[in-house]
């Protein structure tokens, strides 16, 4: 597998990822919003 391939592989699992946190916190009572901007700001600063 090439390095695209790789790195292609590694944003879909970390939009999955993402995605499946932001379905858990409109669940969770108690996540404020700004939590969760944090939370994408640090995922991004990553």
């Amino acid at each position: 597998m090439s390095t695209e391939d790789l790195l292609s592989i590694v944003a879909l699992s970390l939009l999955l990822m993402l995605s499946a946190v932001f379905l858990i916190m409109q669940r969770i009572p108690g996540w404020g919003r700004t939590r969760f901007l944090s939370l994408i700001v640090f995922s991004g600063a990553l």
